[in-house]
């Protein structure tokens, strides 16, 4: 019986890595995924082969993490519905990653967000916000007013913010630029994310003394939308925590 239950605890452990190396190497975008399979495959490992104090004490420390992560995304699912009728005069668009020149799906169902939304405002301007990393050829911001521009929206209606690297910097930089063009962003901006960064985006945005609209754009298949739930759950600790000093 031991050696079955060996067996079924190796099986296990060698599914998970598998998991893990396909969404790590082979997938684009599930990095969280992997890194969950691969702790996963640690836990059952542990759990299948450690002594019984052991495996007692891994449980409960799982199953705490697992509480804290779910804590965590009560609020951020709540706010992931935003409101697609807000009229705000300033969308600020927030980046993600650009693979090259070419937006990556988080990207593109953003920007595909930002030109639902200026074609039901057409007052409205675009604040397409997102530098540019080391393994990107173009920044964020200049790969979605490509694309608004390539679908039709005006150029003159979309301006852009390249000095951001964060969500902080993001908002920051972005009702910097809005003030300078006589916006206020306490009451003329919307703020155009996906669906699981909404909350965080609001949070933040809050404690720059801004209240925002959240306007929800999609995530992606299922199985890339729960990636990005659960690290959008981390990242929701790290301000919680920045927050409250710690």
């Amino acid at each position: 019986m031991l050696q079955g239950h060996a067996i079924i605890t190796g099986i296990l452990v060698v599914a998970l890595l598998a998991a893990a190396f396909v969404f790590y190497f082979l997938l684009q975008g599930y990095s969280t995924l992997a890194i969950v399979c691969l702790v996963a495959a640690i836990v059952v490992a542990i759990l299948g082969f450690a002594t019984a104090i052991i495996g007692k004490i891994v449980g409960i420390l799982v199953v705490i993490v697992i509480a804290l992560l779910l804590v965590a995304e009560v609020p951020i699912i709540a706010s992931s519905s935003g409101n697609s009728d807000y009229t705000q005069r300033y969308a600020i668009v927030l980046g993600a990653k650009v693979n090259g020149t070419y937006p990556s799906n988080a990207l593109l169902y953003r920007t595909q967000g930002a030109l639902d939304y200026l074609e039901r405002n057409p007052n409205s301007i675009a604040v397409v916000s997102g530098g540019q990393n080391d393994d990107e050829r173009i920044s964020e911001a200049a790969c979605m007013r490509t694309w608004l521009i390539d679908h039709g929206i005006e150029s003159d209606r979309i301006v852009m913010e390249e000095n951001s690297f964060s969500t902080k910097e993001n908002l920051s930089n972005s009702f910097a630029l809005i003030r300078s063009m006589g916006g206020d962003p306490s009451k003329d901006v919307a703020v155009v994310s996906s669906a699981y960064h909404l909350y965080r985006a609001t949070l933040i945005a809050e404690d720059m003394g801004a209240s925002v609209k959240t306007v929800s754009c999609e995530c992606g298949v299922l199985p890339l939308t729960i990636n990005y739930y659960i690290r959008e759950s981390v990242a929701v600790w790290a301000c919680w925590l920045h927050a409250s000093g710690l």
